[in-house]
């Protein structure tokens, strides 16, 4: 995964995944909490989203949400997991 950032206030603009070997760009239309390497990240979007080709990677410009898990949250929840009998 791969973020990019504007200059001056470094707000997210896109994210890049990685989804079949291929690049799945987002670009980012509300503010989204930071976003670093090793997050999941789960995308909502309609069956009929256009889906457009740019060099071979994908771009979706409408989704319904974005949703973001840290991955400090993962080992937690693992965490607890195997504690709780």
């Amino acid at each position: 995964m791969e973020v990019l950032t504007k200059r001056v206030r470094k707000k997210i603009k896109s994210i890049i995944l990685m989804v079949d070997g291929k690049n799945l760009k987002l670009p980012i239309q509300k503010r989204v909490q930071t976003i670093k390497e090793g997050d999941t990240v789960t995308v909502y979007l309609s069956e009929n989203a256009p889906v457009y080709e740019d060099d071979g990677s994908y771009i979706i410009y409408s989704y319904y949400a974005l949703e973001v898990r840290k991955e400090y949250e993962h080992e937690y929840r693992k965490r607890e997991n195997i504690q709780t009998p």
